[in-house]
């Protein structure tokens, strides 16, 4: 399962390793003796992008500092359009990678850094990119959010611009993120699109992100951010006015369970928010107080609702019983035929100008039966509506439960391991205590099924070393990533495990 995800999440790349497409590393380095040092930690891949140079992709992996790669060993007949750094252990992003590229410059670039505790507070890396007109497209694996951690708790003002002009930036699925992170790292920043996933709030994944409230002005822009989250409470702590102030669009993918009145109070520029949730139903039962305190806001003009795969049906007419009458908030919605739903929060938008949006645009075609027939009420709405709808089970629930599982065989593993151990080796100490003779073959078997049984339990015991629950979860230790541990679980486990175990069925029957 670990490597099953692994493999997806890291194939986002855009671009992939093919072994057709490998190329010789050293023609493509400066022939100085400390540049040709670089090649036991470089892998190039050449693929196929719309420049008349050659361009390539580059894998830098099992380096221990980043002072070990010398980016500016390349010479200007390759052009480097995608960058991958894989530490050989975790380390910190620092200004030891100077991302001073000497190769070929193309208009944009994108990096990936997988296995990094953090960044440093002076971080300096993409100043490079920034002055030479460089769109960055920058991606984090398996790697820590915000500083390392004694800059993170001290959080001290810095002028420090640590992202200057990025296109985008991404934490995946794999982050771990921290409460009263330090918002520095976003000081005066220019960031086209952020993207933060795997914010959860689970007994397996408790991964919750907060920002020090700071009295200085960060002066940041970030336009549009992404949030991919898991039964989590969306709130300002998150959505830190001081650096999402100039915020204008906001997508939210996953499981949202509500959102805090105060979220969007500060949050003046934002003009479209969209709802990917798998939950629509349920997060429309919450309060919409959230709405009202955008309602009363003056600065914000208009604000688009997009529900993802939500039709507005006839039966959920109800659930919108409380929304507020406004002239902010307008329903995005695809299809011809209309619903009493629509009809009615378009009827409520600023004095029925909505209807006249209907009418204007043409997404109604069934607008004047609707006007007829539909009975807006809600004198027909079940006082208890909460408890008369069926929620079914998404694919993140069932992924989710089938981490319980795996958390709970990780407890149970080493206590019936320990049982089995301990159960088996009385039984060895009984039966060589005890006066047989040779041709006693039953009491031989019985001896060999408990070494077996015994030698079974104790690589089992080992077994939790492999154990991952919850990427970045609850238990999830990197030397689970290791690939001595993988070897392990293939070879012993899998197979002389396996093997064990036939041998022990087989002498217990009769």
């Amino acid at each position: 399962m670990f490597l099953f995800i692994f493999s997806l999440l890291f194939f986002e790349n855009k671009a992939y390793r093919a072994k057709d497409n490998k190329f010789n590393m050293s023609s493509m380095l400066d022939s100085k003796q400390r540049c040709q040092q670089i090649l036991q930690f470089t892998e190039g891949y050449r693929i196929y992008y719309p420049l008349s140079i050659f361009t390539a992709q580059i894998f830098f992996s099992n380096y221990d500092k980043n002072s070990q790669i010398l980016l500016d060993c390349f010479t200007k007949e390759i052009a480097i359009i995608v960058m991958t750094f894989i530490p050989r252990r975790p380390i910190f992003l620092d200004n030891d990678l100077k991302m001073n590229l000497s190769s070929y410059l193309s208009s944009n670039i994108q990096i990936n850094f997988l296995f990094y505790k953090g960044i440093v507070f002076d971080l300096g890396s993409f100043e490079f990119f920034s002055q030479n007109k460089i769109l960055v497209y920058a991606t984090f694996f398996y790697s820590n959010f915000g500083f390392e951690y004694a800059h993170n708790k001290i959080c001290s003002y810095s002028q420090n611009i640590i992202f200057p002009k990025v296109k985008y930036l991404s934490y995946s699925i794999t982050t771990r993120y921290a409460r009263h992170t330090c918002p520095m790292m976003f000081y005066k920043c220019d960031i086209i699109e952020l993207d933060l996933s795997g914010l959860s709030d689970t007994i397996i994944k408790n991964n919750h992100l907060s920002f020090y409230q700071m009295s200085h002005d960060l002066d940041s822009r970030i336009e549009q951010v992404n949030l991919k989250v898991y039964q989590s409470i969306l709130n300002r702590n998150i959505l830190d006015a001081n650096i999402f102030g100039r915020m204008e669009k906001l997508s939210i993918y996953g499981k949202l369970m509500s959102i805090d009145k105060n979220t969007f109070k500060n949050l003046s520029k934002i003009k479209f928010i969209n709802f990917f949730i798998d939950n629509i139903d349920m997060f429309l039962f919450e309060s919409f107080e959230w709405l009202d305190t955008i309602n009363s806001n003056f600065n914000i003009s208009e604000v688009g609702i997009y529900l993802e795969n939500y039709d507005y049906p006839q039966a959920d007419l109800c659930l919108f019983k409380n929304f507020p009458p406004n002239r902010k908030f307008l329903f995005d919605f695809y299809g011809i035929n209309c619903s009493c739903t629509i009809l009615w929060l378009y009827k409520i938008y600023y004095y029925q100008d909505g209807l006249e949006i209907l009418n204007k645009t043409g997404k109604c075609d069934n607008l004047s039966w609707l006007n007829s027939t539909c009975k807006l009420d809600f004198v027909f709405c079940p006082q208890q509506l909460k408890n008369t709808k069926k929620y079914q089970l998404t694919i993140i629930d069932i992924f989710y439960l089938s981490e319980y599982l795996n958390f709970f065989s990780f407890i149970f593993f080493p206590f019936f391991s320990l049982i089995g151990l301990i159960t088996n080796l009385i039984n060895m100490i009984i039966l060589l205590s005890l006066k047989f003779s040779s041709d006693q073959i039953l009491v031989k078997f019985m001896l060999l099924n408990s070494m077996l049984n015994l030698v079974y339990c104790l690589i089992y015991f080992f077994h939790l070393a492999n154990s991952c629950v919850g990427l970045n979860g609850i238990v999830c230790p990197y030397y689970s990533r290791w690939i001595s541990v993988q070897l392990y679980e293939i070879y012993v486990v899998d197979f002389l495990g396996g093997m064990l175990k036939t041998l022990s069925n087989i002498l217990n029957c009769p």
